[in-house]
């Protein structure tokens, strides 16, 4: 770098920004320790995100540039309603600050809810109680309906990802939650303002165990994907929603909602 120095303190990089010499815009994916791809392989860039940027630099093809920025934290909630069990803000509380703060943003495409359904869940049974699953979905959807609604405000387009299974989790899975999980998604496809639904449960779900991970994409937690399942992920983005034109209008994804 031109104005490389060396200093005498230890700082922490938060982000890098660029002069681009093409069109360029931000896609930001915002989630948990999925999107941030925890169990995937260490240093490869074989995270979700990483390989949807990979598809988007040579789908390009040198008439404008995609930057997908990775707002993954491991752990982090929706709306966090029961507290704050991970790390980080919730995402409802931090989307001004990790999107709409980021420079050139035109697109969120979010994936989260997970955690608000298995920490409670933990939480509860160390006390002998039990959860209630329309209790756990309708804090979850109101988080992400209150997100839809700051994304809209600021103009950008906002694409959903449904959650993804979980049956088998250690602790984390019951019976109520996956009720609040079928809701939550049943919410997502049918009736969220979504711009458009990428069906991430239906890319990765085993077609004879609808509530597990497909074995070959599981990381062996039952929860997190492995690097083919994290592939699979990026592969169910249709980069059409993605155009390079400035305002272009968002495109029919595999299972679409468009807003008003």
């Amino acid at each position: 770098m031109p104005v490389a120095s060396t200093i005498g303190s230890n700082d922490w990089l938060s982000g890098v920004e660029v002069e681009p010499d093409l069109p360029t815009s931000a896609i930001v994916t915002l989630g948990d320790s999925i999107t941030n791809g925890f169990r995937s392989t260490v240093n490869a860039d074989r995270r979700y995100p990483d390989l949807l940027a990979r598809r988007l630099r040579e789908a390009d093809k040198g008439v404008c540039r995609h930057a997908v920025l990775n707002a993954g934290i491991d752990g982090n909630q929706v709306s966090a309603f029961y507290g704050t069990f991970g790390q980080g803000q919730s995402m409802r509380k931090r989307f001004r600050r990790d999107v709409l703060a980021q420079q050139g943003v035109r697109a969120v495409l979010l994936l989260g809810g997970i955690n608000d359904i298995g920490e409670p869940t933990m939480a509860a049974a160390r006390q002998h109680r039990h959860v209630d699953s329309n209790a756990l979905a309708g804090h979850v959807i109101d988080g992400l309906r209150e997100i839809i609604a700051q994304a809209h405000a600021a103009g950008l387009r906002i694409y959903g990802a449904t959650v993804l299974p979980f049956a088998g989790t250690q602790g984390a899975y019951s019976a109520a939650g996956e009720q609040a999980r079928a809701t939550i998604n049943d919410w997502i496809r049918h009736h969220a303002a979504y711009d458009a639904v990428i069906d991430f449960d239906a890319a990765l779900r085993d077609p004879a165990h609808p509530l597990q991970l497909r074995h070959e994409f599981d990381s062996g937690d039952h929860i997190h994907p492995n690097d083919a399942g994290y592939r699979a992920m990026a592969s169910a983005v249709p980069l059409q929603l993605f155009a390079c034109a400035p305002h272009a209008p968002a495109a029919t994804s595999t299972a679409p909602h468009h807003r008003p």
